[in-house]
């Protein structure tokens, strides 16, 4: 990188300026006082002869320059405020045309990025979806070559593509149906008051057997007395895929206990919702993708990757707030989600 040098001319001809801004009151109001001083004391000589009036004459000469100074200085410093109005209230429009071009800016970064998340998802959908539904074309149509050639006794042939079948055409159903909560119409919204520790606990009952059976602990610590204005669809979307997330990734390695962990709290006004886990923690890699769609550690387990990228969408775009993910002291995740509290529909 080559030397680049910078341009200072500006910065000391500004600096000028204001030193001989700062100076030009005193001066002009020394050079004024010797010349005053000087002339007027000749010319007082030789106009008046007499002591008695020339010294008159001085005393009025001075009032007269105080008064004629204090106008002077008086004209000199509304001139300087006028000028700096004036520089201050062209900086001002410079900073407010300034600050609109970056909040022009920032909305349309904002509109890209989002466009460019919309094509991602598209984009793998595309390709996710794909996979399974070749594989059910691929059973039905050797389904078809032996009905033609009359080879259905070929009954366990005939199964294991009944069951391929089966199986893609399941996976493609829960792609369709990922793909529809992440792009729900939010018109259809259920916006109503309710109890943040009754929705998470109804959410964690369609989990109880599962969590029951591999040995697994859940606890809520959340005040009864929590009332929200919101829909709570969104709150159990939420709490649902986050557990699921914890089954499926934190909890992969057998006979792992698993502990999960789900603290809320008010705090200034906003509802902090922190979650966590002590299964095997994020790697860089995963931390860096966690929300991105389609990103999975467990695809060979049947995960699409879609869940984590729900929970962002639905915190930041439908409750307008924040989500932070970390590892949990070493072991675990830890997920900080935290939203503007709404009391009523206003």
């Amino acid at each position: 990188m080559g030397y680049v040098k910078e341009n200072t001319k500006p910065q000391l001809t500004g600096k000028i300026g204001q030193f001989f801004r700062f100076v030009k009151i005193p001066a002009i109001y020394t050079a004024l006082g010797f010349g005053w001083i000087f002339f007027s004391d000749r010319l007082v000589i030789i106009l008046f002869q007499n002591p008695e009036i020339q010294s008159q004459v001085q005393t009025y000469k001075g009032w007269f320059f105080i008064l004629a100074t204090a106008v002077l200085l008086a004209t000199l410093i509304k001139q300087d405020q006028l000028n700096l109005e004036r520089i201050v209230a062209d900086q001002t429009r410079e900073l407010r045309k300034t600050n609109d071009d970056l909040r022009s800016s920032l909305s349309v970064l904002v509109r890209n990025e989002r466009m460019a998340a919309l094509a991602s998802l598209v984009a793998g959908f595309s390709h996710e979806i794909s996979t399974p539904i070749g594989n059910a074309l691929t059973a039905v149509t050797y389904l078809e070559e032996l009905q033609n050639n009359k080879l259905l006794s070929q009954r366990n042939d005939v199964a294991t593509m009944v069951d391929s079948a089966s199986r893609s055409l399941t996976k493609a159903a829960s792609l369709v149906r990922s793909f529809k909560t992440v792009v729900v119409d939010r018109t259809k919204e259920g916006n109503s008051l309710f109890y943040l520790r009754n929705t998470i606990l109804d959410s964690l009952k369609s989990f109880q057997q599962r969590i029951e059976r591999l040995g697994h602990t859940v606890t809520a610590d959340i005040p009864e007395e929590l009332l929200l204005y919101g829909d709570p669809g969104k709150i159990h979307q939420i709490t649902v895929n986050l557990i699921e997330n914890s089954l499926q990734h934190g909890f992969s390695e057998p006979n792992h206990k698993g502990i999960i962990s789900i603290h809320a709290a008010e705090i200034d006004n906003s509802l902090v919702l922190t979650y966590r886990d002590n299964g095997i923690g994020l790697s860089i890699k995963a931390r860096h993708y966690l929300f991105e769609p389609f990103f999975t550690t467990a695809r060979n387990s049947g995960s699409v990757g879609i869940g984590m990228y729900i929970v962002y969408n639905l915190v930041i775009d439908s409750l307008g707030g924040s989500i932070t993910v970390e590892n949990n002291n070493g072991t675990g995740i830890k997920i900080v989600i935290t939203w503007p509290i709404r009391r009523s529909e206003s």
